[in-house]
């Protein structure tokens, strides 16, 4: 039986994003992050070789993070 989804109520987190060269589009990874440092934790050791880059969503929106 699957385990029941976590649904995140406290904002902002952070996303990873990874560029997609055969649809020429950025698409979300599939965790989400507390804190900046932990995002780019995870691009360094599991998408490195890949363009990257980091979005911060609020209550409002999201917007890509200038790092």
């Amino acid at each position: 039986m699957r385990k029941p989804r976590r649904w995140r109520k406290e904002f902002p987190y952070y996303k990873v994003q990874v560029f997609d060269d055969v649809v020429s589009s950025w698409k979300d990874e599939r965790r989400a992050f507390d804190t900046v440092e932990a995002a780019q934790e995870y691009i360094a050791e599991k998408v490195a070789p890949m363009s990257a880059r980091i979005v911060i969503v609020e209550r409002d929106g999201r917007r890509v993070l200038d790092t």
